[in-house]
């Protein structure tokens, strides 16, 4: 009886791991090996390819080459990495870098349908047109950095045992007004958390959108408005 209540007491133990022996640190590993780090290689050489078709093409031309580069190349692999990732089981230790993965998988194939949406436009659409995707391509990249910044924490809580976060006064006094969302995530290695948005549309001046986050810790936070995706007005309190 004595060695039937052991085993079950070990199967038990290891239901509630998903996957016995698991260890949490060689898990992350793994994960920042066989998608982070190849994600955001795949993502860096995405983008260096459209600064080079950008360079050498100014009309229709541009749109149908990075039509072909996402539907061709790029996509497809994303997609097949994704289905991996989807197939594979939770370990509970990893469950939010898991999570960042995942969203940062979604948002990348979300990034390319807008793009998608967006070469079948005529080239010479007009501006109200097109914004709507623009709009929607920065709001996916905002989100994206925001997921990046905070997958390499958990990573590094897990690998190190410490935090990636780097919200400090003096990286404070780097943000400059015109700023954008992403520039600020990245010199904090932190997201912001979104607490007011508001969109005007004046005759005169037109579209206007501000946007409110902070970035906080224990010990004091940072506030910055953005008008038009630009760091417009900021404060601090705390900050060492």
């Amino acid at each position: 009886m004595k060695k039937v209540l052991i085993v079950l007491l070990t199967l038990i133990c290891c239901i509630s791991i998903l996957g016995c022996g698991a260890d949490p640190k060689k898990e992350a590993e793994r994960l920042n090996q066989e998608y982070a780090k190849p994600g955001f290689t795949l993502f860096q050489n995405f983008t260096k390819e459209i600064n080079e078709i950008r360079s050498k093409y100014g009309d229709k031309r541009f749109d149908d080459a990075v039509k072909k580069l996402i539907e061709e190349k790029y996509k497809p692999q994303f997609v097949d990495m994704q289905n991996k990732f989807k197939s594979e089981k939770d370990v509970e230790d990893t469950k939010l870098m898991r999570e960042q993965i995942g969203l940062m998988l979604n948002d990348v194939i979300m990034l390319f349908d807008t793009g998608l949406e967006l070469t079948s436009l005529p080239i010479n659409a007009e501006k109200e047109v097109a914004l709507p995707y623009f709009n929607k391509m920065q709001s996916t990249i905002n989100n994206l950095v925001s997921e990046q910044v905070e997958y390499l924490n958990q990573y590094s809580l897990l690998t190190k045992g410490k935090s990636s976060y780097e919200l400090t006064l003096r990286n404070y006094q780097k943000i400059q007004k015109g700023d954008s969302y992403p520039d600020v995530v990245l010199t904090f290695k932190m997201p912001g958390r979104l607490t007011n948005s508001e969109e005007t549309n004046i005759r005169l001046i037109g579209s206007r959108k501000l946007d409110h986050y902070i970035w906080e810790t224990e010990d004091g936070y940072a506030r910055i408005m953005f008008e038009n995706g630009k760091a417009y007005m900021m404060e601090q309190k705390g900050l060492k």
